[in-house]
């Protein structure tokens, strides 16, 4: 007995058996006589009187009609009147509603007619039982939830998720292009193999590292690696997930997060996406929304739980990001977070190892070469190459390949960085000439300024958003970018609208350089704001439009100055050479897509190799 009052499902039934008592009783209520009438009384004693038709009913009550003696007694009981005669009583039926009726009896009868029970719709059982269904199933759920507990009703249950040593697949030699990193990760994995050594100087071990990088470069992945080569159990939390509609529910979930870490002694805390509830907090000190308050009451949390336990333990935090600039200050100290790691994007030798990895499960033509795919997808993270190859995979199982080749890695790039080529949508022949001498200016300029990166192709087949684009990929990889090389990106940028109004003046300005807009004002805020290389002076200016004088536009002037210098310059150098871009323009209304040797060629005015259809 006690099991069944403890268990939910017991509480389930026992609310269940009740309620249905209580819809039955109030069903065989129904049949009570309400007027205190004793039920052996007349009618009450006449159910099985001689039903007869509601006409013969008639007869026998209206004085107009009667030829014997008078009627005895009239009444009405529930559905039925009843008639008392001399020797015998019927009952006729009378329908619902029996308003007119009734008033045609009592005006017409020969007795006095009473009503015992008021003609009305006759609720059944099963009526009744739909009309208390939904009290049923309310009282059904809240005992069930109370007895499943209130933390696990408010999904308390699913904060965190232990992952045991023996189910971590993924070690360091499985995961590629974190050579920038590993150093920092292995000293993690020393720590938490070795914790007394750490101490045996007086130091002690940190009690986390932060790891920040763009997204998809492999944090999570890393994380679970240092844990399969620590050796020691991986408990994930989803910072996204803390966060609760009800104030307090997030922390409960941290804490109860913590205290499972404890138990478990040595192991690490993972927590994904923490700038999700470690957002810097306002500090207005006015009252905020509920959202607020939880977050800030969960960022308090997790500040007192990461106080509260002891590094010597073996449990170690480690919190991803791809926003570090706005985690709050008090997480991000020292005592908390001691080490950061960044987490970058790999470079060229990273991305080899990368697709390496993810070209292993499939097959490669023999002349296809992991470093040239390596070469050609500069700023690509490991998640980004993982899509490549999948991408390249599929579109050579379309087209009926059975191996993978560099052509098929190409279009997949290419699918990935400005959309999937279309044949369907289908350029104006006044559209087309329009694109090629835009697209044209762009591969002119790419092709004469040395400090631009190498051109792979231009074209003016319709792809994603774009009418058609120039290709171009950095020949290595660089950390850092100079000012002739920052100069040479402008040009290029400003020549499809300079090669617009070269060809068909002001008015033939069109709407298809706003990523080109964008761009060139992207690079020239970069040289006037950040980089301090413009006659503004060795200085930052931050994004507003210019603090230093007031909300002037003296910085916005400075960016257009700084764009139209490039415009001058690329405007130059195409009017000497404007026969040269019509060149190109006319080749890629031909070809519709020119290579950088082609593009070479016809700037030199030599003929190009007859095109193989």
């Amino acid at each position: 007995m006690k099991k069944l009052f403890s268990s939910p499902r017991g509480l389930f039934l026992i609310a269940f058996a009740l309620v249905a008592s209580f819809a039955l009783f109030v069903a065989a209520s129904d049949r009570f006589n309400a007027n205190g009438v004793k039920s052996g009384d007349w009618p009450y004693d006449q159910t099985d009187a001689e039903e007869v038709s509601l006409s013969q009913a008639w007869e026998h009550v209206d004085l107009k009609h009667y030829e014997g003696d008078a009627t005895a007694r009239t009444g009405i009981l529930g559905e039925y009147i009843y008639i008392e005669l001399e020797d015998k009583t019927v009952r006729a039926k009378i329908p619902y509603p029996s308003t007119d009726i009734i008033s045609d009896f009592v005006k017409f009868s020969s007795s006095d007619l009473t009503i015992y029970e008021p003609t009305s719709y006759k609720v059944s059982l099963s009526d009744r039982l739909f009309q208390l269904l939904p009290i049923i199933l309310l009282i059904g759920l809240l005992l069930f939830f109370l007895a499943r507990g209130a933390s696990k009703s408010l999904g308390l249950s699913s904060a965190f998720e232990v992952v045991e040593v023996s189910d971590l697949k993924e070690g360091f030699d499985d995961v590629a292009g974190i050579e920038n990193a590993r150093s920092d990760v292995e000293e993690i994995v020393q720590f938490l193999k070795n914790p007394k050594a750490i101490s045996a100087l007086g130091g002690r071990m940190p009690k986390g590292a932060l790891f920040a990088g763009p997204p998809g470069t492999g944090k999570t992945l890393l994380a679970r690696a240092l844990a399969k080569e620590a050796g020691v159990p991986f408990l994930t939390i989803d910072a996204t997930s803390v966060t609760q509609i009800f104030v307090g529910a997030g922390s409960m979930k941290l804490r109860s997060a913590f205290k499972a870490a404890r138990k478990l002694g040595k192991c690490i805390i993972f927590i994904d996406e923490i700038d999700a509830m470690g957002r810097a907090r306002s500090g207005s000190g006015g009252p905020g929304s509920g959202a607020s308050d939880e977050k800030e009451t969960t960022l308090n949390t997790l500040l007192v739980e990461m106080d509260g336990f002891d590094a010597r333990d073996g449990v170690f935090i480690i919190a991803a990001t791809n926003r570090p600039d706005i985690l709050d200050p008090a997480l991000t100290r020292a005592g908390r977070f001691d080490r950061r790691v960044d987490v970058t994007l790999p470079d060229v030798a990273g991305r080899e190892e990368i697709l390496k990895v993810h070209t292993a499960k499939i097959p490669l033509e023999p002349e296809t070469s992991v470093q040239n795919i390596a070469r050609t997808t500069y700023g690509m993270s490991g998640a980004d190459l993982a899509l490549l190859v999948n991408e390249a995979a599929i579109l050579a199982a379309l087209q009926g390949a059975k191996t993978v080749g560099g052509e098929h890695f190409k279009q997949a790039r290419d699918r990935m960085l400005v959309g999937r080529s279309s044949s369907d949508r289908t350029l104006s022949p006044q559209e087309r000439e329009i694109t090629a001498h835009h697209e044209a200016g762009h591969a002119f300029i790419a092709h004469i300024r040395p400090e631009a990166d190498p051109i792979e192709k231009a074209t003016i087949l319709p792809s994603g958003n774009a009418l058609g684009y120039v290709m171009q990929m950095p020949d290595t990889d660089r950390m850092i970018e100079t000012r002739a090389r920052l100069k040479a990106r402008l040009d290029v940028a400003v020549a499809g609208r300079v090669a617009e109004l070269l060809f068909f003046g002001e008015d033939g300005a069109t709407t298809g350089a706003q990523s080109d807009i964008e761009q060139a004002t992207q690079i020239a805020r970069g040289m006037v704001q950040k980089w301090g290389m413009t006659d503004k002076g060795f200085l930052t200016i931050g994004d507003s439009l210019d603090p230093l004088h007031g909300g002037g536009t003296e910085t916005a002037d400075a960016v257009r100055d700084v764009i139209e210098a490039a415009i001058h310059r690329v405007t130059v150098d195409m009017k000497k050479r404007k026969a040269a871009v019509g060149r190109i323009a006319t080749e890629l209304l031909s070809r519709e897509t020119l290579d950088a040797a082609q593009i070479e060629l016809i700037v030199k005015n030599k003929r190009l190799p007859v095109a193989v259809s």
